[in-house]
């Protein structure tokens, strides 16, 4: 093996060990938000989703005014926001 190659090895591994530590850290430190489902076992997308359909619906059941600000990342400078506070939602973009 290079010399490169290893180098290589040895970051990836350092990397992994300074990621467990610090999370590690911020999780017992309670410096995570409780929002944030990225780097949390436990946590994925869907968990995220179900979450914000959840805080929609509550919105929804309690009359109150929400807005879910859509953005599409893939092209510039698009977004699409929707607005409800009755359950239909009108777009707008």
């Amino acid at each position: 093996m290079s010399d490169l190659s290893n180098l290589s090895v040895v970051s990836n591994l350092l990397e992994r060990l300074v990621v467990q530590q610090l999370l590690a850290h911020l999780n017992t430190s309670g410096l995570l938000p409780r929002s944030q489902s990225a780097y949390r076992a436990g946590h994925s997308r869907r968990t995220a989703v179900l979450k914000v359909l959840s805080d929609i619906l509550l919105a929804n059941d309690t009359c109150d005014l929400f807005a879910l600000v859509l953005l599409d990342l893939a092209g510039p400078w698009t977004s699409t926001v929707f607005f409800s506070s009755t359950g239909d939602f009108s777009r707008l973009q």
